[in-house]
């Protein structure tokens, strides 16, 4: 069933014997093939609904169909509900924050017809956002940690004396968009916060930052009916994936802790919460120290761990739907240990990470896999008369280990500077991309000819990606050198083959040029069209990339075209890059900046020598063009 998008076929869609039906929304597979041999069990048809961009990448004998939602979110709730109706379904249920917002965003159509497995959206809501959970818990007196917003850097100073390092920046509200792909991050001190607000002044949008709180991750799972418990389990994680912190790959069923207990029920009160949560706290048993984590409204991915241990979460969630009373057992066996298998080695294989933050040691790693598979720990997904949704989940991780381990390898031994213009290039377009790796490859090596700066050059354009940082600066800081050495007759733009037009200057540029005497408030970006190319006399691209664009682009710019980089007063030079500086820190495009006011105080000379006829008195100046 992997990438299925078809439902089954009409003749099944009654069931044999008329056998309810239940849509399960999401593509996590150990919560699908959970819920889905649950309610194989107890006589109920499972069929999946996977959202946009989730392929489903296992098949069960638990599972009836899939179908693969379409659209953006109106459009994919709007097909579930069309779902829903044609397969005579009596609940939906959603596995994930994705598809609790598309269960949420087809409520009111679902409503009408069966049962949803999960409250009002308005309630949804208040778990979706972690700082209105946070306010909840507490109005109740449920520890959390002291949590802020810090939209931009300017917000930051006001917040650091309210935080204690270390800190975590996670997403905070799980129904809007981020562009951070990181579900946590962890900042020791002030000096590595305020580095990733220099990167990127607005890092902070949509994120939420919280005071680290030690000790483990506990979850106390729950199925709340009318605000009464209908049964609640605790789990402890024992191991993570990643490594830094993220889901259980290993974990321990215990004892229901009173404590725990009492805040995850006041706090799901509180949020006004029906149906299945999983409350999870950093808790310190030595200490009784605990801080809320979040809550998550919908089924878990420790959710093997409770069916094994003999607590049927999906059961006991479909017949409460159903009005039927569930009958939870009164203890569950404490000790129990789950593994999943997959997700224990993809954690052994950030061995093979290629960034230095994400890479644990192979004797780390090695530990940790003989730990996991320790005797007496059992399978989360392995079932003898089920065999295939483990077979698949393990067979992609070890696809993937083996292309980690051949990418780890070539990293050994090829140099990194060729790595890395195999990176880039993939990101060019095919038709750019073996100009651009033979430039790259040319410079790397040093087999580059000598270029010589036209003469006489009566107009120069600068031409960098965004026209915000490294452009505007060499259009500025020529300007200025030469309104100091009295030459008159040079027309002087910048440009970039992506800019948006009418955009600031980057602060951060602005602030390095600041330092060096010149001002970029008033500059404004302008993208590079045929005309400015027919214009000026030489245009300078500041890197090999932007050099390709516009020789792709612009064809009739090869005569004029040059890099800026090892610019001298001779005008005959060999050129390089001035690599871009945007996603780096305040150092490096102080670096950067500093670097291009060098080379364009050679340029100055170079075209001063160049152009003794077009020298003006001393009170003459450069004519510029942004």
């Amino acid at each position: 069933m992997p990438d299925a998008a078809t439902s089954p076929a009409p003749s099944q869609r009654d069931g044999a014997g008329g056998a309810p039906t239940v849509i399960v929304v999401g593509a996590e597979p150990r919560k699908l093939v959970t819920i889905a041999r649950s309610l194989h069990r107890a006589g109920v048809r499972c069929i999946v609904a996977t959202p946009r961009g989730q392929p489903l990448t296992i098949s069960s004998r638990a599972m009836e169909g899939a179908v693969a939602l379409r659209g953006d979110l109106a459009e994919q709730a709007a097909m579930l509900g069309r779902l829903a109706r044609s397969e005579g379904a009596g609940w939906v249920v959603p596995t994930s924050d994705t598809s609790l917002q598309i269960v949420c965003a087809a409520y009111d159509d679902l409503i009408r017809f069966c049962a949803v497995g999960a409250p009002h959206p308005s309630i949804v809501q208040r778990v979706l956002d972690k700082a209105i959970t946070v306010q909840a818990a507490e109005r109740v007196g449920v520890p959390a940690p002291v949590s802020l917003t810090i939209e931009r850097a300017t917000d930051l100073d006001a917040a650091l004396s309210r935080l204690r390092f270390p800190i975590i920046a996670k997403p905070g509200d799980k129904s809007r968009k981020t562009s951070h792909t990181f579900k946590t991050r962890t900042f020791e001190n002030a000096e590595e916060l305020r580095a990733a607000f220099a990167i990127w002044s607005r890092f902070g949008e949509g994120l939420l930052f919280q005071s680290y709180h030690g000790g483990q991750g506990v979850g106390i799972e729950l199925l709340i009916a009318k605000g009464e418990v209908v049964t609640s389990f605790q789990h402890r994680r024992l191991s993570e994936n990643p490594p830094s912190g993220g889901v259980a790959v290993v974990a321990i069923a215990e004892a229901v802790d009173a404590k725990l207990l009492d805040y995850s029920v006041r706090l799901l009160r509180e949020l006004e919460w029906d149906g299945v949560a999983m409350v999870e706290f950093r808790h310190e048993s030595a200490t009784g120290e605990t801080a809320l984590m979040e809550v998550n409204g919908r089924f878990w991915g420790s959710l093997p761990l409770n069916t094994i241990a003999g607590v049927d979460f999906p059961l006991y969630a479909w017949q409460l739907s159903q009005g039927i009373t569930p009958s939870p057992p009164a203890s569950y066996p404490i000790g129990l240990r789950v593994r999943w298998t997959a997700g224990a080695l993809e954690r052994a294989g950030h061995a093979f990470a290629e960034l230095p933050e994400d890479r644990i040691s192979f004797g780390a790693a090695l530990r940790q896999l003989v730990a996991d598979f320790a005797p007496g720990i059992k399978s989360a997904m392995w079932s003898w008369s089920d065999p295939l949704p483990a077979i698949q989940e393990v067979t992609r991780v070890l696809v993937r280990w083996a292309k980690d381990l051949v990418k780890f390898i070539l990293r050994a031994i090829i140099p990194r500077s060729l790595l890395q213009i195999v990176k880039e290039s993939r990101n060019i377009a095919a038709d750019r991309r073996a100009a651009y790796v033979k430039r790259r490859l040319l410079h790397t090596v040093g087999a580059v000819r000598a270029v010589t700066l036209p003469s006489p050059a009566r107009s120069v354009i600068f031409v960098c990606h965004g026209n915000i940082m490294r452009s505007a600066a060499a259009a500025g800081f020529l300007r200025e050198e030469l309104e100091r050495a009295g030459i008159a007759n040079v027309e002087i733009g910048s440009a970039g083959t992506n800019a948006h037009d009418g955009r600031l200057a980057d602060s951060r540029a602005q602030e390095a040029a600041r330092q060096l005497g010149l001002s970029l408030r008033e500059h404004r970006a302008t993208r590079l069209t045929k005309q400015l190319v027919a214009d000026y006399d030489v245009i300078f691209a500041m890197d090999d990339l932007n050099y390709i664009n516009i020789l792709t682009t612009f064809p009739e710019s090869h005569p004029k075209l040059l890099l800026f980089g090892g610019m001298n007063a001779s005008g005959s030079y060999r050129a390089h890059e001035i690599a871009d500086p945007y996603m780096t820190s305040a150092g490096e495009i102080n670096a950067t900046i500093a670097t291009i006011k060098r080379y364009v105080a050679a340029l100055a000379q170079a075209l001063g020598a160049g152009s003794a006829s077009a020298r003006a008195p001393t009170n003459g100046a450069a004519r510029v063009r942004q």
